[in-house]
């Protein structure tokens, strides 16, 4: 990053997601049904399955369930503390200039360094079920 500075760094990282979500526009489907590459054998075993209903909800309600979802606040926290344990301690003794000339405490250093974290295990799981809606 220091040699070709943060906006390379930004497109390298990018870039594969980015191939990976065209790729993911391309080849998936909402139903079994759809897929051209389900072969009949598969869809006879599939159709013994309920039938699956979309869930109608407000935008709001749709998030808030989101959010309060036992599964997806049990990913977060698994990636928060894989971030943890992967944090090296010299991070937290390094001192972060606030407003003024004080410092922050090792404690709000590691509650400001998780923030992207935690906000991205929210944001792709209501990024997700938006999706669904909007398909």
């Amino acid at each position: 990053m220091e040699t070709y500075g943060w906006q390379a760094a930004l497109l390298v990282t990018s870039l594969p997601s980015l191939l990976l979500a065209v790729l993911w526009w391309f080849v998936a489907r909402d139903m079994p049904e759809q897929h051209p590459w389900v072969k009949p054998a598969e869809l006879a075993e599939l159709s013994g399955n309920p039938p699956t209903t979309p869930l109608r909800r407000s935008p709001r309600a749709a998030c808030s369930a989101c959010l309060g979802d036992p599964q997806i606040l049990l990913v977060t926290l698994s990636y928060l503390v894989d971030e943890l344990r992967l944090l090296p301690r010299d991070v937290l003794e390094l001192p972060v200039p606030r407003a003024g000339p004080e410092t922050l405490r090792p404690r709000e250093r590691l509650a400001r360094a998780h923030c992207p974290i935690v906000a991205a295990g929210f944001a792709s799981a209501t990024g997700g079920r938006i999706a669904d809606r909007l398909r």
